[in-house]
């Protein structure tokens, strides 16, 4: 068998001659579309940019034209959740493409901190009057809970009266 040799690629060149009084000298100029000159026993040659060709061939990934096709260079994502970034038990963790969502539990809130996003305890005794007249507001981890003074009861709406 005949090894099969790679196609060379040329640029076609014009000669063009200044028009000067002086003797005329040639000027090369390339032409902006490359010529492939295929070497014998590789007829017929077609190149074809598959990545051009077919959008989104690789996903996210890079597409990389060869002679025989294509590779796809994939990016890995890490899953952010991993290491429970939202917090144990405040909320749900939601792995996106390079980063990460917190969908909160109730009596939590997202929130930026230290650079990173995570559900932290919603404070509901920063409410003014929360247990009513006759009690007092503890907070308590995605929630509260009200101590009544003597004399007071608490009620289903968790208010002292």
């Amino acid at each position: 068998t005949k090894p099969v040799l790679p196609p060379e690629t040329t640029t076609a060149v014009h000669q063009v001659t200044a028009s000067t009084h002086s003797p005329r000298v040639p000027v090369a100029k390339p032409t902006p579309s490359p010529i492939i000159r295929v070497n014998p026993g590789n007829y017929p040659f077609e190149t074809v940019d598959e990545c051009t060709m077919s959008r989104n061939i690789c996903g996210r990934g890079e597409c990389e034209s060869t002679a025989s096709g294509h590779i796809c260079h994939c990016h890995h994502d890490d899953d952010e959740c991993e290491s429970e970034p939202c917090g144990t038990g405040r909320g749900t963790c939601v792995n996106t493409d390079g980063a990460y969502q917190c969908h909160c539990h109730h009596g939590y809130k997202p929130m930026v901190h230290h650079g990173r996003l995570k559900c932290v305890d919603v404070n509901e005794c920063s409410k003014q009057d929360m247990c009513g007249a006759g009690g007092h507001c503890v907070n308590l981890p995605g929630s509260y809970k009200c101590d009544c003074h003597k004399g007071f009861k608490a009620h289903r709406t968790q208010t002292c009266e």
